[in-house]
């Protein structure tokens, strides 16, 4: 398992970067071949990626070697979002001893999963949609220096503006430590334990999750 999770771009028209299988594949798709697109993948080095304190340690103590920092964010020692945290947890205990409250828990389980995707969301790519019909207006509009794109409707176009002001006050630092905390987990998991007591001959990882992972083991383990 490649230790380093990251987002890149990945160029499927490039034989040597997702290989001859791939390529082919891809190739024979022809009208519906994939295009150039932003990836999660897995690799052994990552450059400018943000990394939460407890996995840069188990980075570190596997032999991991830090190049460059180009900063940090000092955090102060407390749960800030304890009471939120137990809320959630506790309604969904309660939700499956007691069946009555079944539709409370899913309820909590939805609040929950909310505030985490909310917390992580990219505000800089948020967009402003206006809609002109005046030759005039839709002139201005593009001469403007937060002009995206534009589409044709009839009659009318619907322009798509960059933000000028951008307010980025979501709390970010509480997704970040959620997935990242996740992926140390899975890491502890496959190093610290599969691979520490299996010979990787008896074993292969098939597909992994956030929070989960399938693995076929040979008969004789």
């Amino acid at each position: 398992m490649t230790p380093i999770f990251k987002n890149t771009l990945i160029d499927c028209s490039d034989e040597n970067i997702i290989g001859q299988h791939m390529f082919e594949y891809n190739e024979a798709r022809k009208q519906s071949r994939a295009k150039p697109a932003r990836k999660l993948i897995g690799s052994y080095f990552g450059e400018k990626i943000l990394i939460y304190a407890p996995l840069l340690k188990w980075y570190i103590a596997h032999g991991m070697e830090i190049t460059k920092t180009y900063g940090f964010i000092k955090a102060s020692s407390h749960k800030a979002f304890a009471p939120f945290m137990e809320a959630v947890s506790n309604a969904r205990r309660e939700g499956d001893a007691d069946k009555s409250k079944a539709m409370i828990a899913e309820m909590m389980k939805l609040v929950g999963n909310s505030a985490f995707g909310r917390s992580g969301m990219d505000m800089s790519k948020h967009k402003e949609i206006k809609y002109e019909s005046s030759d005039k207006a839709i002139k201005n509009k593009i001469e403007h220096f937060t002009f995206h794109g534009l589409e044709e409707l009839n009659g009318a176009c619907e322009i798509t503006m960059k933000k000028r002001r951008l307010k980025n006050k979501s709390p970010i630092h509480l997704s970040i430590a959620i997935y990242q905390l996740a992926k140390l987990r899975m890491l502890q998991f496959y190093y610290d334990c599969i691979d520490f007591y299996f010979d990787r001959s008896d074993f292969q990882y098939q597909e992994m999750d956030t929070d989960s992972a399938y693995i076929a083991f040979s008969p004789q383990v």
